[in-house]
């Protein structure tokens, strides 16, 4: 009973925070049918596959490849929020362990085949990369700030949608040879800074924390 009344809690929460209708309303003909086509994750052993697999694994709700996108070191891995939100992450220490939590949360919900999320790259499919200290571009990988947009459908007549810019860092593990995202910086577009990843992801902590 617990985590259920902790779930409903995040999402009215997020609704709250951002205005958007209630996503406990629903109309059961508007309902899409389930994607149950196979999605392939392919190793990530260049930093460009590694924005593939993150996107695919956002569309798909898949909390597994989504974590293996992000760094495989607990102390290597950062989040910079948009500035506005800034204070607030600081107190929080935002980690691996709350980027698990907040998309396992997101990713539930009793209403079948919701919530439907879907994520991309506005100014392109992959973002360019370059490297950030030369000649080091087989050890980290930087992108500019890139448009993103993150729509988030909670029932068939409810959904809320974040956009803002991101900026990546990459590093390369020669052991496994494998590319692994070690710092996301978040910044609002037109200082909307309610509309960002960094509003979404505070508002699931402060609901996890009441």
């Amino acid at each position: 009973m617990k985590q259920i009344l902790f779930r409903v809690s995040f999402l009215l929460s997020v609704v709250l925070l951002t205005g958007c209708t209630n996503p406990f309303t629903t109309r059961a003909d508007q309902v899409e049918p389930p994607n149950t086509s196979g999605v392939v994750y392919n190793t990530p052993n260049q930093p460009e596959i590694v924005f593939e697999n993150f996107t695919k694994a956002i569309q798909n709700n898949n909390i597994q490849e989504y974590m293996r996108c992000l760094s495989d070191k607990e102390e290597r891995y950062h989040f910079e929020p948009e500035q506005y939100y800034r204070d607030d992450f600081r107190n929080i220490n935002w980690q691996l362990d709350d980027e698990r939590s907040y998309f396992t949360e997101l990713t539930k919900s009793s209403k079948t085949d919701f919530p439907k999320l879907y994520f991309t790259f506005t100014d392109t499919t992959t973002p360019p990369l370059h490297p950030i200290y030369l000649p080091a571009a087989d050890d980290s990988v930087e992108s500019d700030y890139i448009g993103y947009r993150f729509r988030i459908t909670f029932s068939a007549d409810s959904s809320q949608t974040y956009e803002g810019d991101a900026h990546f860092k990459l590093y390369h593990n020669h052991e496994t040879d494998r590319w692994y995202i070690y710092f996301w910086q978040d910044r609002a577009k037109n200082s909307d800074y309610r509309q960002t990843i960094s509003s979404l992801k505070l508002a699931f902590y402060k609901s996890a924390t009441q």
